[in-house]
């Protein structure tokens, strides 16, 4: 029959072991503590990179059982993904939404969204642009038919009146002025023959523009080296006022025969081709 001694040193025996196993299930615990906390870190460190809607269309794409085989969440230990969940509630809650696999109807396409988006964007400049071009045509339409009213009502029209009336557009159309400043605008080939033609014809005398008869060739030269500007630049000048008074004699026959007035370019080019009187054209010195 065991002593009491020997039954002590069984029972502390005992005892010990007890002890050494309840320390080797800690130690195994918090191993596995650290191995989950791991794998939770890596998957979120994984949503970081590829990006969280990327990660679910991944999975979705490439199934569940693909990303089940990688990490597998039913064989962490119960304690350890309860002691994870307390170390790490951010990063898990992060990553069970992430290997959690969505239903069909909640899949994010990121391609799909970008395409709409792009689409989207897309119509709203396109139909900004047609508003601008539309707003731009009109006023250009509504600037010709005025044009052409003050030309059929002008008894004379002098090289001063020309002056004036091109002035006048250079300030609407940003030739002058604060608009001339906008990048690109200075550097249009209109807009340099525009402040060309505005130089000439402010370099010459009011006299010399109220009666253009009186320009000859030394008036001419004279203006050329005020400006800068070749003899070529000065009658292009001149052709063109010559070229809108002849416009302004065929309008006014037009009134005076009760005839309507063009309101466009081609509808004046088709009316001049069909008017049996033609073009005056006898006044066209250059």
């Amino acid at each position: 029959m065991p002593c009491f001694e020997d039954s002590c040193d069984q029972l502390l025996r005992m005892m010990m072991l007890k002890q050494m196993l309840s320390l080797q299930q800690r130690q195994a615990e918090q191993e596995a503590v650290v191995r989950s906390s791991a794998v939770l870190v890596a998957c979120h460190n994984q949503c970081l990179q590829a990006g969280l809607g990327q990660l679910i269309s991944g999975l979705v794409q490439r199934g569940w059982d693909d990303w089940e085989n990688r990490i597998h969440m039913d064989e962490l230990n119960e304690t350890a993904a309860a002691a994870a969940a307390i170390a790490l509630p951010a990063v898990r809650s992060f990553a069970v939404v992430a290997l959690r696999p969505k239903p069909a109807a909640e899949v994010f396409h990121a391609q799909t969204f970008q395409v709409r988006e792009m689409s989207v964007f897309s119509s709203i400049k396109d139909n900004i642009s047609h508003r601008l071009e539309t707003r731009k045509n009109d006023k250009n339409a509504q600037a010709y038919v005025d044009q052409i009213n003050f030309l059929a009502n002008s008894k004379t029209y002098t090289l001063q009146d020309h002056f004036e009336q091109m002035k006048k557009q250079a300030e609407a159309g940003g030739v002058t002025g604060w608009k001339s400043m906008m990048p690109g605008v200075s550097s249009m080939p209109q807009i340099q023959q525009m402040k060309a033609s505005l130089q000439i014809m402010e370099a010459m005398e009011q006299t010399h523009r109220e009666n253009p008869a009186l320009i000859n060739g030394k008036v001419k030269r004279i203006v050329s080296e005020k400006v800068g500007q070749s003899l070529e630049e000065i009658n292009n000048t001149l052709r063109s006022y010559e070229q809108l008074n002849s416009l302004r004699l065929w309008l006014r026959k037009r009134v005076e025969r009760g005839l309507p007035l063009p309101d466009s370019l081609d509808n004046t080019t088709e009316m001049i081709r069909e008017d049996p009187t033609g073009f005056p054209t006898k006044n066209l010195r250059y």
